[in-house]
């Protein structure tokens, strides 16, 4: 029972790291295409 609440606890801090990571990503690509766009 313990070690099947630390398994949820690892998935879901795996789970927000791969979110943030997600995101970091979508945020640098969206301002690619805006300062391509700009230099154009």
């Amino acid at each position: 029972m313990h070690t099947d609440h630390i398994y949820i606890y690892v998935y879901m801090y795996m789970y927000s790291f791969l979110l943030s990571v997600c995101a970091y990503a979508y945020v640098c690509l969206y301002l690619g295409v805006v300062v391509f766009r700009l230099l154009q």
